[in-house]
């Protein structure tokens, strides 16, 4: 495959398994081998310029939901625009803090961010610890998912609630129960894809990295 699409891979260095700069090598080839090329920032000042940007889609391996009024406008209009947005695990952790109320005795609190939610299709709620599950296809019309089989995967399995969206795979956890693990929607003119699986390097490769490949690059306009 050629590099043929162009994303902008953002991620944040607050977390040892979430960590950017020590993933950031290893999702780039992994996306390579699926024809993307991605480029890896930190720098959350680069989502206000997305709409006027060459990139083709945005990969968001954050694990908060902290952004400037610009940056979330530079996403948003950036995706309503005909964009795409590919979300992988922590990326469906949409706290943001809220400033205290000066008759609230709370003082901040962390709290869901609804316009980032609407754009992921649904949120993060806690996670048990990392095992080995299956993953169930559950959508096999979708371009995404079509002809792609049932795999297992060893991750941290994301307890979520979603929107409405058009689920692509589940899980079947002793815990949390029957659980969507991926899904797509519309969002304006663009596209909006999310998969939990992403904690481990393992996340990207095998089965589930044709799965984010295949996510990313329908996001992107190329399936």
């Amino acid at each position: 495959m050629t590099g043929d699409l162009q994303a902008l891979l953002l991620g944040g260095t607050a977390f040892p398994f979430h960590d950017i700069e020590e993933l950031g090598p290893h999702i780039e080839a992994a996306l390579a081998a699926e024809g993307i090329d991605a480029e890896t920032t930190t720098d959350r000042d680069q989502l206000a310029a997305l709409p006027d940007s060459d990139y083709d889609v945005c990969i968001d391996y954050t694990t908060d939901s902290e952004m400037t009024d610009a940056q979330l406008s530079g996403l948003l209009e950036f995706v309503e625009g005909g964009g795409g947005y590919a979300g992988v695990h922590g990326a469906a952790a949409l706290t943001t803090t809220v400033p205290a109320d000066p008759d609230d005795v709370v003082g901040e609190r962390e709290e869901p961010n609804p316009e980032l939610e609407a754009l992921v299709g649904g949120r993060f709620i806690q996670h048990p610890e990392p095992e080995v599950f299956d993953v169930r296809i559950v959508d096999s019309h979708h371009p995404i998912t079509i002809n792609r089989t049932d795999f297992q995967a060893y991750d941290e399995p994301y307890e979520v609630v979603t929107d409405d969206v058009r689920v692509l795979a589940r899980m079947d956890h002793p815990d949390l129960g029957d659980m969507p693990v991926a899904w797509v929607q519309s969002y304006g003119d663009g596209r909006s894809f999310y998969t939990a699986l992403g904690h481990f390097r393992s996340a990207f490769e095998g089965e589930s990295r044709a799965l984010l490949g295949a996510g990313v690059r329908w996001a992107g306009g190329r399936a």
